[in-house]
């Protein structure tokens, strides 16, 4: 099939994209800032979830933020497909949003369940979403979108299969985590810049 009737430009709201670069920066500064305040707090052997865990000194600190960058998330997925006939992505994003949320929402310790499934939309969704956003950016943003969501994905499975006995619970969810939210500034920053994403027709 020919290239130009494939390809399809539309055009996104400008601005679009700084919940997405703000939210990864967010996360990562909280998270760095809350393993400093926690006195006995250790990256390696302790879940990132531990930070938000209900009693802790980091719990409404982090807690809140991981919930603040859940609202962006769901907010800059409206912003970039409302437009689009994109099927796939849409979904992708929105569940990596929810997790946000439900991990800020719902301290491990006191909801386990609905903790460990937000986390592992995160993680699961987070990176899928990053490899899916290659179908639509351009250049090195595209490469960089399969590199961040397949280092995510591997990490993610990986953990399931011993890794995390080298790198600790804590190590392999941050190789899980920080690929997810590297990219999600890296995107933003990509989709502030530019004012029309690509949308294949599948």
């Amino acid at each position: 099939m020919d290239e130009t009737k494939r390809t399809q430009w539309y055009n996104v709201k400008k601005n679009t994209g700084f919940g997405f670069a703000v939210g990864g920066i967010l996360a990562i500064l909280a998270t760095t800032a809350s393993e400093a305040i926690y006195p006995t707090y250790n990256p390696r052997n302790d879940a990132i979830s531990y930070l938000g865990g209900a009693g802790v000194p980091t719990e409404i600190f982090w807690d809140f933020s991981m919930v603040v960058v859940g609202c962006l998330w769901l907010w800059e997925t409206f912003n970039i497909f409302r437009d689009s006939h994109r099927k796939v992505s849409p979904v992708l994003f929105t569940l990596t949003g929810i997790g946000f949320l439900m991990v800020g929402l719902s301290p491990w310790n006191q909801f386990p369940i609905t903790h460990y499934i937000g986390a592992n939309f995160i993680f699961l969704f987070g990176s899928l979403s990053a490899i899916s956003a290659s179908s639509f950016t351009l250049g090195g943003m595209a490469k960089l979108s399969v590199f961040s969501g397949f280092m995510s994905l591997t990490a993610y499975i990986s953990g399931y299969f011993g890794s995390n006995y080298i790198l600790g619970s804590g190590g392999i969810e941050r190789m899980i985590f920080y690929p997810i939210l590297l990219w999600s500034i890296a995107f933003g920053g990509y989709t502030l810049n530019t004012q029309e994403l690509k949308m294949i027709k599948t």
